[in-house]
């Protein structure tokens, strides 16, 4: 039988899927305990927070081992080897700066060792390489599903939809 790789879309489309089926009645009655719908913000503040001091290793302590993140209008990046490839490549003699980043969390619930976030962002970020700078300014959906493992939350899949896209591009001064 052959199979059809997951687009983004299709991968949102089937988590969405997925979430609207695991939320029976008994699990939103069951509902999340407070100390852990307080956990689970505390990470999304640190991965906020992480993102903006430049901090990789902080950014991926923060995912699960088998971690799969989404980026607007990509194919999924599965496990931590290609998001690091992915979010954090070589150097090249580029410089990638994020220079705001802000969550919005519109919804914190789950049931048991799963739990999900619906969020907004805001980011603006610059790249700069061979005296080029490109500002980008983005607002983006986004669906954070975590697991607890050994009593912490842990970031298992992230996916956004980018909207509100402005890019400005600029020359920088050479260095001498």
């Amino acid at each position: 039988m052959k199979t059809m790789p997951l687009t983004g879309f299709t991968y949102v489309s089937f988590l969405l899927a997925l979430l609207a089926l695991a939320a029976t009645p008994r699990s939103v009655a069951a509902g999340l305990p407070t100390a852990d719908e307080a956990l689970i913000r505390q990470v999304m503040t640190d991965y906020q927070d992480a993102w903006v001091a430049d901090d990789h290793a902080k950014v991926l302590g923060l995912l699960a081992a088998d971690a799969t993140i989404v980026p607007s209008d990509r194919a999924p990046i599965e496990g931590l080897q290609a998001i690091t490839a992915f979010w954090f490549p070589p150097a090249d003699g580029s410089k990638t700066t994020i220079d705001h980043y802000e969550i919005d969390l519109r919804e914190v619930s789950g049931s048991g060792d799963l739990a999900y976030t619906l969020e907004v962002g805001r980011l603006i970020w610059s790249y700069e390489k061979d005296g080029h700078k490109l500002t980008t300014s983005q607002e983006s959906n986004e669906i954070t599903i975590f697991r607890k493992n050994d009593g912490r939350w842990k970031i298992l899949r992230r996916l956004w939809a980018d909207h509100n896209v402005k890019r400005t591009e600029s020359t920088t001064a050479k260095k001498t």
